[in-house]
């Protein structure tokens, strides 16, 4: 099995969705439990982290039923079938869901702790994304888009949850 194979399961958007639910779980348990800068620090990230990485599956989606492109691999149509890629899918290659959400997933956690030993963990999402383009499943540029979209759209929600924060305190 090719080594990228791992690294690619890592940005696995179906993970980083179910991780959004986890999240909000965990948040509804222990917030009682939690000190009042832990909590609010929870619920901020739970704030920016959820909204950021649904966002972000929602616009690829969209973007992968509105544009279709076509693959630089060819998929396997059934077990039986001697294929050259066997991690080739059928749905369309633009934008890399795999990219997008990990750079949602580490964009929203940066943007929320603003902790410098964040930035080198960025070597991850950059890596899921290398994967992508060497299992051959995906293109420079659907991988490029992919990052900017989980990237840009992070940043939106962030800054919308600042506004609406300091919105708030103002009442």
């Amino acid at each position: 099995m090719d080594p990228w194979y791992f690294v690619t399961l890592v940005g696995e958007p179906q993970l980083w969705a179910v991780s959004t639910v986890i999240l909000a779980i965990a948040y509804l348990l222990s917030r009682k439990k939690l000190g009042p800068g832990k909590r609010k620090l929870f619920k901020k990230t739970l704030y920016i982290y959820v909204p950021s990485v649904i966002i972000t599956l929602l616009v690829v989606l969209a973007l992968k039923g509105a544009i279709y492109v076509q693959r630089p691999c060819v998929p396997c149509t059934s077990p039986a079938e001697n294929c050259s890629n066997p991690y080739c899918d059928t749905e369309s290659s633009f934008p890399s869901g795999h990219a997008a959400t990990i750079f949602s997933v580490f964009t929203s956690v940066y943007l929320v702790t603003r902790r410098k030993w964040i930035i080198p963990l960025f070597a991850i999402p950059v890596l899921v994304s290398a994967s992508r383009f060497f299992l051959g499943v995906h293109r420079i540029e659907d991988v490029a888009a992919g990052a900017v979209i989980g990237i840009v759209v992070s940043i939106i929600v962030y800054y919308a949850y600042e506004k609406m924060e300091r919105q708030n305190s103002k009442t």
